[in-house]
């Protein structure tokens, strides 16, 4: 029996997965999700996802800025080929937050003021597999502590990117998959955004 194991979803391959949905209000708010997530590079070499929270403020999941062992260090982080500014990363959660100089006609990405029950819609966007941004949708499946168990497939290149409810909502940071093959089985974990705006205020108080 293979043993499966908890897999961080940065990545340094090539492809694209993407679903869509025939609504033009619903493609509309799945296209400003998308505008408002960003492709990191990680050391020159290894991608993530992030997204844009607000006054040059951006989101993403703590291992993509650092190494996770004890005495961690901080990679070098770019987006569009200019450097990012490490703000703060989260010391009990997989979430940190970055600074760089964005454009007036990104969209800042709307918290949630609940999170979805179990079996409704939750969406991800990433860069699956470092190609280009996409989305992806599937159902909530419960919450685990501080974690948001889901089924929206998330590949390589999508780990920092946001999850999201029905309504574009942000409910979560995309944080890792549990797969026995090293892609995605089904499972996918996010962590919760509460956790992230209490992290986004906090930065936004620092001098």
């Amino acid at each position: 029996m293979k043993a499966c194991i908890l897999m961080y979803v940065c990545t340094f391959l090539v492809c694209c997965q993407s679903i869509q949905k025939q609504d033009s209000k619903y493609v509309s708010s799945a296209q400003d999700a998308l505008n408002s997530t960003e492709q990191i590079i990680i050391n020159g070499q290894g991608s993530g996802s992030a997204f844009y929270l607000g006054n040059n403020y951006w989101g993403t999941a703590k291992h993509c800025v650092m190494d996770m062992n004890p005495n961690g260090f901080f990679y070098e982080i770019t987006m569009n080929g200019k450097e990012c500014k490490i703000i703060v990363a989260s010391v009990h959660h997989d979430i940190a937050i970055f600074q760089i100089d964005t454009p007036d006609t990104v969209k800042p990405f709307k918290f949630a003021d609940s999170y979805p029950e179990l079996g409704e819609i939750v969406c991800s966007a990433g860069w699956h597999f470092g190609y280009e941004e996409t989305f992806s949708i599937g159902y909530l499946s419960k919450y685990d502590k501080d974690l948001i168990v889901h089924t929206a497939p998330m590949n390589g290149g999508v780990s920092g990117g946001p999850t999201m409810d029905e309504n574009f909502n942000l409910i979560g940071v995309n944080t890792a998959i549990l797969t026995a093959s090293g892609g995605w089985n089904g499972v996918s974990y996010s962590a919760k955004s509460h956790h992230l705006k209490e992290l986004f205020e906090f930065a936004q108080g620092l001098k």
